[in-house]
């Protein structure tokens, strides 16, 4: 049976990458949980999707125009107006989840120059080897980030490559779009050596390509939706 893997969390019963989204998840007993890691401007990796801040706490700024001690008290924004908490670092996150197996998702932008690029793989394997729990696994669309996660001296963390079109890439797993997934590829894939997750899978018909495609493991917002899908399915 593949990996249930929340996305952001249980992020569609609480805000993305919040300390509750993250609790949510992990009451549901999910395998792991993936998150999003940026940089703010005193170089800490947080946790945060979005470039900018607008959407997720409603200041229109970019997280790396912010100071982890300014993020750490910003409020996110909650529909149902329940406490959301503040962004976590991903210091945060290891230590109050140290059981918890994470995908890291390292964030690039266009913008991002190789020295922001390069810090931001430093501090996020640095976190993530002192993490008192299962060593998380890190994942990005950027070739230059994983490159630059490599280079950190003894790191062993394994490396992943997201992308929206099924192709090869010389890493310890693929994580494709689910949209984008066949089964030749897959079969390719497993061929290699090289698990396969996909996301984000919320409807039936998605994740009935991605169990017919046979992957490892399946990113949802919904993941307690998920596991009742999959033991049906296995029922």
């Amino acid at each position: 049976m593949p990996w249930v893997i929340a996305h952001r969390g249980a992020s569609a019963d609480s805000p993305e990458n919040s300390g509750p989204a993250m609790e949510l998840a992990q009451s549901m007993q999910v395998d792991a949980i993936e998150t999003d890691v940026r940089l703010s401007a005193d170089g800490v990796p947080v946790l945060c999707h979005d470039l900018n801040l607008q959407r997720l706490t409603g200041i229109n700024a970019c997280v790396h125009q912010r100071t982890a001690e300014f993020l750490a008290r910003t409020p996110l924004l909650s529909q149902n107006n329940a406490d959301a908490g503040c962004i976590l670092t991903l210091q945060d996150l290891l230590q109050r989840f140290d059981r918890q197996p994470f995908y890291l998702e390292m964030k690039d932008e266009a913008n991002l120059g190789d020295d922001l690029r390069r810090k931001l793989a430093e501090e996020t394997v640095r976190m993530a080897q002192a993490a008192a729990g299962p060593p998380p696994m890190l994942l990005s669309f950027s070739d230059s980030l994983l490159q630059f996660a490599n280079e950190v001296p003894g790191s062993k963390l394994l490396r992943g490559r997201n992308m929206t079109h099924a192709d090869l890439h010389p890493y310890d797993f693929l994580s494709c779009a689910v949209e984008a997934l066949t089964a030749q590829f897959v079969a390719a894939a497993h061929a290699e050596g090289q698990p396969v997750i996909c996301f984000t899978v919320n409807e039936a018909d998605r994740l009935q390509l991605a169990l017919h495609c046979q992957v490892d493991g399946i990113i949802s917002d919904r993941p307690d939706w998920l596991r009742r899908e999959l033991q049906a399915t296995a029922g």
